[in-house]
C-alpha cells in the first residue's frame, strides 16, 4: 500500500506540474493588457510609468523568467497580489473558499451518505413496481440542473414558508440558525442530481456483481440477504461507485458557483467570474490554480481509496 500510494502521489505532483504550466500560458493568451485595463483610460500616464508598472508585474521578463518566478512564489504560498485591490490573492481566496467549501462539501457527503442504502435497496427489488418508481425519479433527477432546482426551491419557500429568508448569507458565528436556513435550500439543490447520479450508478454496478457466482455460493451458505448485500456484493461494486463520487466532486464545485449565483452567495465562484470580468491576470491566475489542485487532490484520494476497496488494484 505505501509504495503504491508513493507512486500515485508522484503521479500527483507530475500532474499538478502540467497544470500550472497549461495555467500560466493560459492567461497570457486571454485578450486585453493588464497594465491598460489597470491604469484605465487616464490619459496623464507616460510610458515610462507604463514602464514602471510594466517592471513591478514582472511582465517585462521572459515568458521562462515569469514562469520561474510565479512557481517559486506560488511554492513558497505567495500568489501574487490582486491587480485591483492590491491585496494579496492568498488572502482574497481564503475569505470566500470556505463558503464554497461548504457548499461542496455538504451536498458530497449529503448524496453519497443516501446514495449507498438506495442504490442497494432497488439493486435488490429488480424489477419491483418501487424500483421502477426510483429509477424514474432518478432520471428525473438527474435531467434537472441544481440552478433550476435552487430557483424552484426559493419560490416554494416564499409560498409556504414567507419568514424564511433563502437568499443571501450570513457567517455561522454571527448567525447559526441564520446561515442553517439560508445554506440548507442550495445543499439541497445540489445535492439532488448528485445523489440521483450516485443511484444509478450504484444500483448498476450491484446489479451486475449480484449475478456473480460468488454471491450465489453465499446465497446458498445460507446467509442472511443483508449480508450478501452489504458484506459480500457493496464491496466490490464501490469501485465504480467511487469513481463517480470523485467526479461529481469536481463538477461539483462547478454547480455550486452557479448556484452562488441564484441564491447571492459571496462565494469563490462569485470571486472567479468577477476577477475574469476585471481581468484580474494574478486573482484569476490562482484561482483556477487553486481549483485544479483541488480537483487533482480529490481524484489522488480516489485512487487511495481504490486500493482500500479492492487491493488487487495495487498490483495493477
Amino acid at each position: 500500500m505505501l509504495r503504491y500510494s508513493a507512486r500515485r502521489f508522484v503521479d500527483l505532483l507530475v500532474v499538478l506540474f502540467g497544470v500550472s504550466v497549461l495555467i500560466f500560458l493560459m492567461i497570457r493568451l486571454i485578450p486585453g493588457d493588464a497594465v491598460q485595463i489597470l491604469l484605465g483610460a487616464n490619459s496623464e500616464v507616460t510610458p515610462a510609468q507604463i514602464q514602471v508598472l510594466r517592471h513591478k508585474l514582472g511582465l517585462d521578463l521572459p515568458l521562462l523568467a515569469q514562469y520561474s518566478s510565479w512557481l517559486g512564489q506560488t511554492l513558497r504560498g505567495h500568489l501574487g497580489q490582486s491587480i485591483w485591490t492590491g491585496a494579496p490573492v492568498t488572502q482574497e481566496i481564503f475569505a470566500r473558499l470556505p463558503i464554497t467549501l461548504e457548499l461542496t462539501v455538504f451536498p458530497l457527503l449529503l448524496a453519497g451518505l443516501l446514495a449507498v442504502p438506495l442504490g442497494v435497496f432497488i439493486a435488490a427489488t429488480h424489477n419491483s413496481g418501487t424500483e421502477r418508481l426510483i429509477r424514474f425519479l432518478t432520471i428525473a433527477g438527474i435531467t434537472t440542473p441544481a440552478f433550476w432546482l435552487g430557483t424552484l426551491f426559493i419560490y416554494l419557500a416564499f409560498v409556504l414558508a414567507p419568514r424564511w429568508v433563502t437568499i443571501g448569507y450570513v457567517p455561522f458565528n454571527t448567525d447559526p440558525a441564520g446561515h442553517l436556513g439560508r445554506m440548507a435550500l442550495p445543499v439541497l439543490a445540489l445535492a439532488l442530481p448528485m445523489l440521483a447520479s450516485l443511484v444509478r450508478i450504484l444500483r448498476s454496478s450491484m446489479l451486475e456483481v449480484l449475478n456473480q457466482d460468488y454471491i450465489r455460493t453465499a446465497q446458498a451458505k445460507g446467509l442472511t440477504r443483508a449480508t450478501v448485500l452489504y458484506r459480500h456484493a457493496l464491496r466490490n461494486a464501490m469501485v465504480p461507485f467511487v469513481t463517480a463520487l470523485g467526479l461529481q466532486a469536481g463538477a461539483l464545485f462547478g454547480g455550486a458557483i452557479v448556484v452562488e449565483q441564484v441564491f447571492a452567495i459571496p462565494g469563490f465562484g462569485r470571486l472567479i467570474v468577477g476577477a475574469i470580468n476585471e481581468r484580474n491576470y494574478p486573482l484569476v491566475q490562482a484561482s483556477i490554480l487553486v481549483v485544479t489542485a483541488g480537483f487533482v487532490l480529490v481524484n489522488f484520494i480516489v485512487d487511495l481509496l481504490y486500493a482500500a476497496i479492492d487491493p488487487r488494484v495495487e498490483y495493477a
